[in-house]
């Protein structure tokens, strides 16, 4: 499978630390801005295993992303504490967006943060601002659960077109998109309180824990289970 890595502006040496311990696992496609070009043809000539090199802003700029869409970032991140449960702790990836949405843009949706701390990856299937002004004009409510919403008066809404749902517990922590096939179908035969279908109707695995995905993953060596899917 050819692996991607983004040749960041703070520097070569964490690429070639990645290079060194990454690159045999198979083919390395080196992606970069105009400005660090000459940089990444460097490393391509002191690796094998470097078979391509591509300036996001060149117009001559094809590739197509694995499967699934993951890129390296080699890159030192700050870490700070989640918003909401201070105790843990995430990369501060605020001054990395400009170059995730390009990123993104070009079709990745995995980023594997790369620093001599080790890998973090981060899936990332939608972008926000991509919804900037989506409803603008219309009147929208968006309206969340928790325990504050029994200090808002619903009755506010009784006159708006709406749609009130009920929500139940699962042991659910994390789902895997699949393709439907051959391959497949013992495991959709043996697994069916397991799966369901996303908006799109195509089927996923509801993982109630890693253990348990790897397990099956044991069991059904041919699927391939991906953690994000292209949006249509």
């Amino acid at each position: 499978m050819n692996q991607f890595i983004y040749l960041h502006d703070q520097g070569d040496w964490l690429a070639r630390r990645w290079l060194a311990a990454h690159g045999a696992e198979g083919p390395v496609t080196l992606l970069c801005d105009a400005a660090g070009r000459p940089a990444a043809e460097a490393l391509r000539t002191q690796h094998p295993s470097v078979t391509a090199v591509h300036a996001l802003d060149a117009a001559d700029a094809v590739f197509t992303p694995p499967n699934p869409p993951r890129v390296v970032l080699p890159v030192s991140c700050d870490m700070v504490p989640l918003r909401y449960n201070p105790p843990v702790q995430m990369p501060d990836v605020a001054p990395l967006y400009p170059l995730i949405r390009r990123l993104w843009t070009a079709g990745f949706r995995e980023f594997e943060l790369f620093s001599l701390a080790g890998s973090r990856t981060l899936a990332v299937p939608h972008l926000l601002d991509v919804f900037r002004n989506r409803h603008k004009g219309h009147r929208c409510f968006v309206v969340g659960n928790g325990p504050s919403l029994n200090a808002i008066d619903m009755m506010r809404l009784k006159d708006e077109y709406h749609v009130e749902a009920g929500y139940e517990p699962m042991n659910i922590s994390t789902v895997r998109w699949f393709d439907e096939g051959p391959d497949a179908r013992p495991f959709m035969d043996g697994y069916k309180s397991d799966l369901a279908l996303d908006i799109d109707g195509d089927p996923v695995f509801l993982v109630s824990g890693m253990w348990r995905l790897e397990h099956v993953q044991e069991l059904f060596p041919r699927i391939q289970f991906r953690t994000t899917k292209e949006h249509r």
